[in-house]
């Protein structure tokens, strides 16, 4: 049965505390009724096969909270390869070997790796997530990401794109999504975020820099 794991203790040395995710249903994968502790995530561990009771915790598990799969042994997947479909539908976070027993710094490590396309895991989320953006407004939030990792100011993403920044505002506006300017600072936040995950002293003093600019 998944489990959710708290892998922030066990960056700092302390052990992990595991909470069974009982039942199916809506809200299943919650670890108990006060909810899930920062930096938690649902271990699947697959040795014994994917259960439909399984399935149902790890398809409605929480938005937010990070799915790690543990394969079974290769001689059972080979048996079962509709396991591959199913894991693949559920965007876990990261997939690792069997295990006879759990490693739990390997888990830790797992939630703080860097995404290998920061862009793309941001629309890929989004489209997980049921908010449907066409391929036009998918690529202009990719390059916005891309670029926050430079950029500060909307008039210099607008130009970099060979737009104003009143017809930018507008092509996001249009689409019900949020302002360039918010994804601007989105990218550069889960930037901060992912250095402070990997970095030892876990200091907050980064430089985020500022988005200036109109509303748009």
């Amino acid at each position: 049965m998944p489990t959710i794991d708290s892998t922030t203790p066990a960056a700092r040395g302390a052990p992990l505390q595991r909470t069974p995710a009982h039942g199916g249903g809506q809200g299943s994968a919650q670890g108990g009724r006060g909810g899930r502790k920062p930096g938690s995530a649902l271990v699947w561990v697959l040795e014994s096969g994917a259960t439909e009771s399984d399935r149902n915790i790890v398809e409605q598990r929480p938005g937010g909270l990070s799915l790690i799969v543990i394969l079974p042994r290769v001689a059972d997947l080979a048996n079962d390869p509709t396991i591959l479909h199913l894991i693949e539908a559920c965007c876990p976070h990261g997939i690792l070997p069997f295990h006879e027993r759990l490693a739990e710094p390997e888990l830790a490590q797992v939630l703080k790796r860097p995404p290998d396309d920061l862009s793309a895991s941001v629309t890929d989320y989004l489209a997980w997530h049921g908010i449907r953006i066409d391929r036009d407004m998918v690529h202009l939030i990719r390059r916005t990401i891309d670029k926050s990792a430079d950029l500060h100011l909307i008039s210099a993403l607008a130009r970099s794109m060979y737009v104003s920044r009143h017809a930018l505002g507008r092509r996001f506006l249009s689409r019900g999504l949020p302002v360039p300017s918010h994804w601007l600072q989105l990218g550069r936040l889960l930037r901060v975020a992912i250095k402070r995950q990997n970095s030892r002293r876990a200091s907050s003093r980064y430089r985020t820099g500022s988005v200036i600019s109109s509303p748009t």
